[in-house]
């Protein structure tokens, strides 16, 4: 069963989508910045056939509605926990990937009890050294130019090489989702990128946590071990011939680790 809503938060209409059967263990999905939910469309046609799987777009991405200025963690989560009241979401695993794994985190840290588990891939705890200013610099591209000078050296950083090389269809499935968000919601979230600070959250998560990387998104693997070595009872884990998307470069690779994560 297909539930489609659009949800009145914080200025900005976020649309959500669930599917699968009633009454099954929910999953939650955070997609990463200038992506969609359509960012997890492999991992659903399998997922629904045993879980309700809940997807939705951050403000200003996809088919939600931008607020305009810089947005911040506690809006992000926010819009993650209106999505989750909204549809009566009990107790769901949350997966989020890059500022999705962030806000996935983040909800786990400021509402206890909600989620059952998180998995939190090719993310970070807060902004790098130096990521301010790469962060400011494309909302800045952005806000001058639009978006499209940005699509083709976002391709480059989060796909492999020998993926490129190959040119596949999941490509133009990235371009497409890219193309589909507003500038507005491109540079709000990239000024929440740009400025936030989560480490000490991590000592104190008490449910299961899955740290997961793309084995080729070497920039990232240093933070997801550090965070994973902050949080008890932790687990990391590597996607091979991936990079910043593993669930769409290798989706199966990114499936293994999902049943895993989710004890199916």
């Amino acid at each position: 069963m297909i539930d489609e809503r659009r949800i009145d938060h914080a200025g900005a209409r976020i649309f959500a989508r669930a599917e699968g059967p009633e009454g099954a263990p929910w999953v939650v999905f955070s997609n990463s910045l200038f992506t969609d939910h359509r960012l997890w469309d492999s991992q659903v046609a399998w997922l629904a056939e045993t879980h309700r799987v809940l997807r939705y777009d951050h403000r200003g991405h996809g088919a939600s509605t931008a607020s305009f200025g810089a947005y911040d963690f506690t809006l992000l989560t926010g819009d993650l926990d209106a999505v989750i009241t909204a549809f009566g979401a009990q107790k769901p695993a949350l997966v989020g990937l890059s500022i999705g794994a962030a806000t996935v985190l983040r909800h786990a840290a400021t509402r206890p009890g909600v989620a059952s588990r998180v998995l939190a891939s090719d993310g970070q705890w807060g902004t790098a050294p130096g990521g301010r200013d790469a962060w400011l610099a494309r909302v800045a591209q952005a806000e001058a130019g639009g978006l499209e000078p940005l699509v083709e050296p976002t391709i480059d950083r989060w796909f492999t090489p020998p993926t490129l090389a190959a040119a596949p269809p999941v490509l133009d499935h990235a371009r497409a989702m890219m193309r589909a968000t507003s500038v507005e919601g491109y540079c709000g979230c990239g000024r929440a990128l740009a400025d936030f600070d989560h480490r000490a959250d991590f000592p104190g998560l008490a449910l299961p946590v899955t740290f997961l990387a793309g084995a080729a998104d070497v920039g990232l693997i240093p933070a997801l071990k550090a965070m994973q070595a902050a949080t008890p009872g932790s687990r990391y884990v590597e996607v091979p011939a991936a990079g910043h998307l593993p669930n769409l470069e290798n989706p199966a690779g990114f499936a293994a680790e999902l049943r895993v994560f989710l004890g199916v």
